[in-house]
């Protein structure tokens, strides 16, 4: 079991890996505060037992005491993916002090700005077009009209 505990002056974020369920999050979440937790989620094939279920994520998040689970790796592969919404279901029904964030590729979190976000949504970033600057539009046109 490889985790990682990061504290920053925004707060505090407990990275689990890869790790499988372990009832030492009882003991980390005692002896440590920690506002955010990136925990690991998926199906697990027959057979196969070293993925969280959606379940033991949201029991880890609890032991822990976070103000915010983030699960991750719940679409990485198809064998073994799992809907993050159930996530956000059983930790809202059980434990509304917790918040769930549900991240996609490439997002960006920023604790505690982004704690109530929920699903993340990658923003459209209009506003920083520039034609002047493309290689389509701009000064040094590459391609022709």
């Amino acid at each position: 079991m490889v985790t990682y505990l990061l504290n920053t002056p925004g707060g505090s974020v407990f990275h689990i890996g890869d790790s499988i369920y372990s009832n030492h999050y009882f003991r980390i979440g005692n002896e440590h505060k920690i506002d955010v937790a990136l925990i690991n989620m998926g199906s697990n094939p027959p057979g196969v037992t070293d993925k969280l279920t959606v379940f033991d994520t949201y029991r880890i998040a609890r032991m822990l005491r976070t103000k915010v689970v983030i699960p991750m790796h719940f679409d990485n592969w198809a064998i073994t993916q799992e809907d993050p919404l159930e996530l956000e279901r059983i930790v809202k029904e059980r434990a509304p002090n917790i918040k769930t964030v549900i991240m996609q590729w490439g997002g960006r979190f920023q604790y505690p700005q982004d704690q109530d976000i929920g699903r993340y949504k990658y923003s459209q970033q209009v506003e920083k077009f520039n034609p002047e600057r493309s290689l389509e539009y701009g000064p040094q046109r590459k391609f022709s009209q």
